[in-house]
């Protein structure tokens, strides 16, 4: 026995000092002499947590759980849910610690944050305030008490809790980086990079304040900025997965894939289990137009993870095969995913994931995939519109085409005529380099820049910009970027209009509505505009096949709210003369 306990005071002493390979090698030697040694299996849980293998501490957690109800074994529970995504099993176990041990205060400011997680602040002020009965001076819990009025847009309020903490522990970081957030919350971004940037005078060493400051900067869109600091945490702590996935996003955002794919590669390996940076390896592979790297990697994920877990990636996989031809194995990861939004609550997800989910089951409810024929290809180049013309036939001026998609996951007119290099024009790149040279492509793109909820109707509303000066703009950019890349390859070149908008409304449009109608028609004249002075590129019409006498699209055109039929496109292209 007490060899056990001195091995057991060496594991500690590794862990307290960062050295997690001994302390997990001691505390397995402990735990196969005496599987119910319950501090080392604890410990264990703690270690898998720390590393982020979270499906093996939770099966630690819960041997050690089962060998005694201890509430900091609970405590524990919770914070390895809450990574696991799991927050209404994490709430359970935290109530459940505070039950068992109504002193454990790191329960009650756990439960509190968990509760600011799970959007309910106020809940979160109450059970801060219970635990400040205990200890009026707990910093940690007056700090997140003023998270809970951050929460609720009283800055004051929050700051003043901030303030009190570093006026109790004036070392306290966490403290002083949240009121760098109040002030960049609110509108002062200069304020806040002044405070946090004398923070960094005064304490040089804590790469935290080199965190939230590339956070902002990441925020704002100052890539560069944000890289330089993200790598100053590196430097500190190379295991950091906040700074290795956020620096990935940045270089995505650059242009720089293949580094972005090498980083968010290093955050996976650093955070097994979390989806998250699995999922920006599904975008930095699908921007390489790598698609079989996404089925690769999420096969393998597979084995360990349950589907319910993995279905947000499942879509990715769908959509890589749906590219592929191969409708059974579309289905067969539409069904898979399907398990996880009957789990989890579809507000809550992310509306890509959402809208490519409804968008592939229609499709493959519809769409019959021809058998390949031996003819000329014509290539769809785009966002999710070119998805319904895939291995089709079209004719142009009475000649038979095999079409094929050349997907740019949520690609923009405004992504590609930005003068700084990024994702979208990288991949654009990489179509084009995989193409023959003088076939013929078919570009569609510019329908989510026209959408009611973003891009150019956005712009209009908070600059008050003129719709017909920044679509001729844009138009002309647009034309001009496409040409200028295609020209190595003398690419036979279609562009594709914006198609009429779905409004299902009888009667006068709203302002938006309008507003809508107006930005589309616009843009529509802009490009036919800049196409028909340029002899290299013709302009398909699908707008005026499409609308209505009001600028609505008219009905029987459209598979959703969205995106148009196959048949619709074939009827815009028998236009041409």
């Amino acid at each position: 026995m007490n060899s056990i306990h001195h091995k057991f005071e060496a594991a500690i002493r590794h862990f307290n000092a960062g050295n997690l390979v001994e302390s997990e090698s001691i505390s397995r030697d402990i735990y196969h002499q005496n599987p119910n040694n319950q501090d080392a299996v604890h410990l264990l849980a703690v270690i898998c947590y720390k590393n982020g293998s979270f499906k093996k501490a939770i099966d630690f957690i819960d041997a050690a759980i089962k060998i005694s109800s201890n509430a900091h074994f609970l405590n524990t529970k919770g914070n390895i849910l809450v990574e696991l995504g799991n927050l209404s099993a994490a709430e359970s176990a935290y109530t459940e610690a505070i039950s068992i041990n109504p002193q454990l205060i790191d329960s009650y400011n756990n439960l509190s944050i968990l509760l600011r997680k799970m959007n309910r602040a106020k809940e979160a002020m109450l059970v801060c305030k219970n635990a400040l009965k205990l200890n009026s001076n707990n910093v940690s819990v007056i700090n997140t008490l003023g998270l809970c009025y951050f929460d609720c847009e009283q800055f004051e309020v929050a700051e003043h809790y901030f303030n009190k903490s570093i006026s109790i522990a004036p070392t306290f970081i966490a403290a002083h980086l949240n009121l760098g957030k109040s002030y960049y919350s609110q509108g002062k971004l200069y304020e806040a990079i002044e405070y946090l940037e004398q923070l960094l005078e005064e304490f040089p060493t804590i790469y935290q304040i080199n965190l939230s400051l590339a956070d902002i900067f990441r925020d704002q869109k100052q890539y560069l900025a944000a890289i330089v600091e993200y790598k100053k945490v590196l430097e500190v702590d190379e295991k950091n997965f906040d700074a290795s996935n956020n620096l990935g996003i940045c270089l995505l955002a650059l242009g720089e894939i293949h580094n972005a794919i090498e980083v968010f590669s290093l955050a996976s390996n650093i955070r097994p289990d979390d989806l998250s940076v699995l999922r920006n390896l599904c975008i930095g592979f699908s921007a390489s137009q790598n698609y079989q790297r996404i089925i690769e990697m999420i096969d393998k994920y597979r084995l360990k993870n349950d589907d319910s877990d993995l279905y947000q990636l499942y879509i990715y996989v769908a959509i890589t095969y749906w590219l592929a031809g191969d409708i059974n194995n579309v289905k067969k990861y539409l069904d898979l995913s399907s398990v996880g939004f009957k789990n989890n609550d579809q507000d809550q997800s992310d509306q890509f994931i959402n809208a490519y989910y409804v968008y592939l089951n229609r499709l493959s409810d519809t769409i019959k995939l021809p058998t390949k024929q031996d003819i000329e290809k014509i290539y769809f180049i785009g966002d999710s519109h070119t998805l319904v013309h895939n291995q089709q036939i079209l004719e142009i001026e009475n000649r038979k085409y095999f079409s094929e998609a050349k997907l740019i996951l949520g690609c923009k007119i405004w992504h590609l005529i930005q003068a700084q290099e990024n994702q979208f024009t990288y991949s654009l790149s990489c179509v084009l380099n995989s193409l023959p040279k003088k076939c013929k492509v078919v570009f569609n793109i510019g329908e989510i820049d026209c959408r009611g909820n973003e891009g150019i109707i956005l712009q209009v509303k908070k600059n008050n910009k003129n719709i017909p000066e920044m679509c001729a703009e844009m138009a002309f950019k647009y034309i001009k970027k496409i040409e200028e890349m295609a020209e190595l390859k003398s690419l036979d070149i279609f562009l594709m209009g914006i198609p009429a908008p779905v409004i299902e409304i009888e009667g006068k449009l709203s302002h938006d509505q309008s507003l809508r109608v107006d930005i589309i028609h616009q843009m529509n004249h802009a490009l036919r505009y800049h196409c028909e002075n340029n002899k290299n590129i013709t302009f398909v019409d699908i707008y005026s096949i499409t609308a209505d006498v009001h600028g609505k699209a008219k009905s029987g055109f459209h598979v959703d709210e969205f995106h148009l039929s196959q048949s619709s496109c074939q009827l815009a292209f028998n236009q041409i003369v």
